[in-house]
């Protein structure tokens, strides 16, 4: 069987994807709940990992770069199919109750 090649997380595609779409690494962090950190660090790695510029820093905003516009596309398009594959819990499932029993 042959081996996959090394893979980005799923979190790192959602970085690069959240990123993109804003244009900003603190909108895109504030948008996932992480730090601007976090989204730098995980956008380094996907630049490690894929040995491509994914932004660059033009008048203090990080603008994404044509290999990063390509990228996020086919990553964003994965990531919604890989969405589809799983059902969402309905309303009648999130709203079951815990019902606790005590001794006195």
């Amino acid at each position: 069987m042959p081996t996959l090649p090394p893979l980005p997380s799923m979190q790192s595609l959602r970085v690069l994807d959240a990123a993109v779409q804003r244009q900003s690494f603190s909108a895109a962090a504030q948008d996932l709940g992480l730090t601007h950190g976090a989204v730098s660090r995980q956008i380094h790695q996907l630049e490690a990992l894929t040995g491509i510029v994914l932004f660059s820093r033009q008048r203090g905003r990080m603008v994404p770069t044509n290999a990063a516009l390509s990228l996020a596309a086919r990553a964003g398009y994965a990531l919604r199919t890989l969405g589809d594959m799983f059902p969402r819990p309905t309303v009648r499932t999130a709203r079951q109750r815990l019902r606790l029993a005590t001794t006195s």
